[in-house]
């Protein structure tokens, strides 16, 4: 069984890069569609991994959302995708030097493809944390009239 400790803090670290990520797209100019779709996406992703850390930490539901929040974190699992997809809005969005700051903020980074495959991913990686927690209420249901 993996470490609650480790669960939540790579929950954590998800959660600090989906508010970098908001804060330079408030910032970016351009794509004013496609940016605001991320901005709200990132804003529901906020919500569900702050659900998915609660139950984690929370020493009296623990172990009985514990199985299937646990599997979400193994190696390559929907956690550590959702941070690298993250890192690549972070890559594009966030300025380095003064020049990039410069040239950032004048243009939209995403073309149209590329941001609804960056769409596409997340929402497919925040269907797999529902289900997990779907999953569990089953368990605790099952529980009860055991």
């Amino acid at each position: 069984m993996a470490d609650p400790l480790s669960i939540t803090a790579s929950i954590v670290a998800v959660l600090q890069i989906t508010a970098t990520v908001t804060k330079y797209l408030k910032d970016v100019r351009g794509g004013s569609e496609d940016r605001i779709r991320l901005r709200d996406e990132m804003r529901s992703t906020v919500c569900l991994l702050e659900m998915l850390k609660d139950r984690v930490d929370d020493p009296d539901t623990r172990d009985i959302y514990f199985n299937e929040v646990g599997l979400l974190n193994a190696p390559n699992g929907p956690l550590i995708q959702l941070r690298k997809t993250l890192e690549l809005l972070v890559e594009k969005l966030v300025p380095g030097s003064r020049i990039q700051q410069i040239a950032k903020a004048l243009k939209w980074p995403f073309d149209k493809t590329e941001i609804n495959e960056i769409l596409g991913t997340i929402e497919r990686l925040k269907s797999l944390f529902s289900l997990a927690m779907q999953n569990d209420h089953m368990y605790v249901i099952l529980c009860i009239f055991d």
